[in-house]
C-alpha cells in the first residue's frame, strides 16, 4: 500500500512521467493508470487489492436443465455435450438451451464423464531413418496393409501388400478380410515355401505388423519372424517415407486395383489384383 500511495502522488505531480514510474515500480502502464484511476476516485481505499472473483455466472443453468442433462446421459451414456444438446433443443425455449460447453461442465461436475485409459507407449525411439541397403532378392521384404475398402457387395477389402526391396517385385497382394495375426501369418507361411525367408522384414507400427504400445514394439506375428531368424526393420512412427518405395506402389494399386472395383472380394482377387502381381 505504501508503495502503491507513493506511486499515485507522484504520478500526480505536474510534469510527472508516468511511463518512467511504472517502470521505476516494476509494473505495466496497464496497472499503473489502474492504480492512479483508482486512487483519484477513492483515494487510499482504492489501492486496496480487490478480489477478481466474477460477480455473477452467465453459465448458470436451472436445476431442471441439469436434471435434463444427466437423465439424457443416463440414458444414452455414449451421447457426448454437443449431441446432448441438440437433443435438449428440441424440447426447451431458445433462452434455456446451455451451451456445449456447459454441458460438459456439468457431466464433469456430475462425475458423468468417462475417464479413457491412459495407454502407456514405448519409450524406446527409433533416432533416424532405418538403413535398407539391399544386394540382392529375398535380402529384405518390404510390409504393410494399404487402406481398406469395400467391394461393390459392401465386403471389407483389407489389402496386404509384400514386396522385394532389391528387385521391386510384388510378391504377394492379398485382399484379406481382417488383419488378424492368424491369417496374415498363414498368407506368410505359403510365401515363404514359395519364394523362401527374407533376411530381414521391414514394417511400420500398425497392427498386426508392429506396435507402439507393445513392448519393444512387439506383436505375435513380428515375434514368430523373429524365431524364424529374420530381422524385423521397423519405420519410425508417422514416417511413411522411411518406406517410400512401398507407398508408391500403394498408390499405384489404387488407380489399378482399388479404383477398378470388383462385385466381390474374390472377384477382384482373381482379376486386377492378381494382374498386378504380374
Amino acid at each position: 500500500m505504501k508503495a502503491r500511495h507513493e506511486f499515485a502522488l507522484n504520478a500526480l505531480a505536474p510534469d510527472a512521467n508516468v511511463s518512467a514510474l511504472c517502470r521505476e515500480a516494476g509494473i505495466s502502464r496497464k496497472t499503473g493508470y489502474k492504480w492512479l484511476k483508482r486512487f483519484k476516485e477513492a483515494g487510499l481505499d482504492g489501492l486496496e487489492s480487490m478480489s477478481t472473483r466474477p460477480r455473477g455466472c452467465s453459465v448458470q443453468v436451472s436445476g431442471e436443465v441439469v436434471l435434463k442433462v444427466l437423465e439424457l446421459r443416463r440414458a444414452h451414456p455414449r451421447w457426448g455435450p454437443r449431441k446432448l444438446r441438440v437433443v435438449m433443443a428440441r424440447s426447451l425455449d431458445a433462452d434455456e438451451i446451455p451451451s456445449e460447453r456447459t454441458v460438459a461442465r456439468i457431466l464433469e461436475r456430475a462425475g458423468a464423464v468417462r475417464t479413457r485409459r491412459r495407454i502407456q507407449r514405448c519409450t524406446t525411439e527409433v533416432p533416424e531413418a532405418p538403413n535398407t541397403t539391399v544386394n540382392a532378392a529375398n535380402d529384405v521384404w518390404t510390409v504393410d496393409f494399404k487402406g481398406w475398402w469395400n467391394a461393390r457387395d459392401g465386403a471389407k477389402c483389407e489389402p496386404l501388400t509384400i514386396r522385394d526391396a532389391f528387385s521391386c517385385y510384388v510378391l504377394k497382394a492379398k485382399l484379406m478380410t481382417t488383419t488378424g495375426a492368424v491369417p496374415v501369418r498363414g498368407e506368410f507361411e505359403e510365401l515363404f515355401t514359395r519364394r523362401g525367408v527374407p533376411l530381414a522384414i521391414q514394417v511400420d507400427n500398425g497392427p498386426p505388423l508392429g506396435s507402439t504400445h507393445a513392448r519393444c514394439r512387439m506383436t505375435t506375428l513380428s515375434a514368430w519372424w523373429v524365431a524364424t531368424g529374420i530381422r524385423v526393420i521397423r519405420s519410425r512412427p508417422a514416417h511413411p517415407q522411411d518406406n517410400g518405395g512401398h507407398e508408391r506402389m500403394h498408390l499405384d494399386m489404387r488407380y489399378e486395383v482399388e479404383d477398378v472395383g470388383a462385385d466381390t472380394v474374390e472377384h477382384q482377387q482373381t482379376g486386377e489384383c492378381h494382374k498386378f502381381c504380374g
